[in-house]
């Protein structure tokens, strides 16, 4: 065993078919290495357990209700690991924003998991992170769908279809880079499912909608392989107009995005559930991606990141 264990994590998009993959449709995420999360274990030989992030710092008896999600990780991996004699200090440092699409609490608990099992010297295998990772967001989250805590561990874009299917989706492009740009206004993941949850009861338009998407989504794999990314651009504003049809836009980030677009994106959309959270935006290259993050600033972005779309890897 060693005295210190070092794990990391990155942040993670979906990228199409927001909302309408609740309904049977495929969506597409895709992990951000530019944003990334680091969680360190060290070994105390004397004292209590520590753990310092950006929510608390303090004892571990005393971490707060609404780090439950990680301290029962924690102390699940502690006993799976044989380390519950041991007094640890627990350091996480986060880039990634809560509450804003873009799987905090996940990517937190995949780094948790990797620094246990470097610090034992195990080998995890992707099957055992992913059951630790849905440790902590069955607290955090109740009843989630393993999406984010897959993409976040993922080096590829990843394919969804609830409850069928989560694989690897080749990706091909060569200079486009992508640029997410945090509205400065908390999503609200639940207020938006239950209120497109209504919209499909009260009009059933909805559906079509919903269908639409996931006939957007379904174009998206061949652009990739392509390296179409005047395509991508366009189903991504067509997904965005989509999803404004189902009332889970804001001014500001129908704002952000018609600013995307005259900075040189060739698309642009908001991601996660809506009401708030971040617009993604694709460029052709990085010195237009460069141009669109920083006029984004000029609109009331709070944030921004960019992320070429030529690092991820395309074999296992």
């Amino acid at each position: 065993m060693k005295k210190i264990g070092f794990g990391a994590s990155s942040a993670k998009i979906i990228w199409f078919g927001e909302h309408s993959v609740v309904y049977g449709q495929p969506a597409i995420a895709l992990p951000l290495p530019a944003v990334k999360v680091s969680a360190q274990i060290k070994i105390r030989q004397q004292g209590t357990s520590q753990i310092f992030s950006r929510y608390y710092d303090g004892d571990w008896d005393q971490v707060p209700v609404e780090m439950a999600g990680i301290k029962q990780l924690t102390e699940s991996l502690r006993h799976q690991l044989g380390l519950t004699d041991y007094q640890f200090q627990l350091v996480i440092d986060s880039d990634i924003p809560a509450e804003r699409g873009m799987g905090s609490s996940a990517a937190t608990a995949v780094a948790i998991t990797r620094a246990f099992f470097d610090l034992s010297e195990k080998h995890l295998t992707r099957t055992d992170l992913l059951k630790a990772a849905n440790i902590a967001e069955q607290v955090t989250h109740g009843n989630p769908s393993g999406l984010d805590a897959a993409t976040a561990s993922a080096k590829w874009p990843i394919w969804y279809v609830k409850n069928k299917e989560n694989t690897k989706l080749p990706i091909n492009l060569s200079t486009a880079t992508m640029v997410i740009a945090d509205s400065g206004v908390k999503g609200k993941t639940s207020v938006a499912v239950n209120q497109v949850k209504e919209q499909l009861i009260i009009d059933p338009k909805t559906q079509d909608i919903i269908d639409k998407m996931g006939a957007v989504v379904n174009q998206v794999p061949s652009a990739l392989i392509a390296d179409d990314v005047p395509l991508l651009g366009s189903l991504m504003n067509q997904n965005h107009n989509l999803l404004r049809q189902l009332n889970v836009s804001t001014p500001q980030l129908d704002l952000m995005q018609i600013q995307a677009l005259d900075s040189g994106a060739f698309g642009a959309k908001l991601t996660g559930s809506g009401l708030g959270g971040c617009l993604i935006a694709i460029a052709p290259n990085l010195i237009i991606a460069q141009k669109v993050a920083n006029d984004l600033f000029q609109v009331g972005a709070s944030a921004t990141w960019i992320q070429p779309l030529n690092q991820f890897e395309k074999q296992d």
